[in-house]
């Protein structure tokens, strides 16, 4: 079962480019973690400590964003507000 989840997560985000490669390997990684637990919360879904720091700085960085289908996430064009 986990072979489909990789599949299906590196199918969404394996072509994003966050960036840098961390980035890229984790949403994929977080993807196919979501995509085994779909009805868990994300601390469960993340299994450990570190994967879930990973994945709330991924979802709270400034330069990454959900594309307007929702279903991609992408590197922000443009500046932080302030800067």
């Amino acid at each position: 079962m986990e072979h489909d989840e990789r599949a299906w997560a590196k199918a969404q985000w394996g072509t994003c480019e966050l960036g840098n490669t961390q980035r890229d390997k984790r949403a994929v990684e977080i993807g196919m973690r979501m995509a085994a637990q779909p009805g868990a919360g994300l601390p469960e879904q993340m299994g450990n400590r570190a994967m879930l720091k990973g994945a709330y700085r991924l979802l709270n960085c400034w330069d990454v964003s959900v594309g307007r289908s929702g279903d991609r996430i992408m590197k922000r064009r443009g500046r932080r507000r302030g800067r």
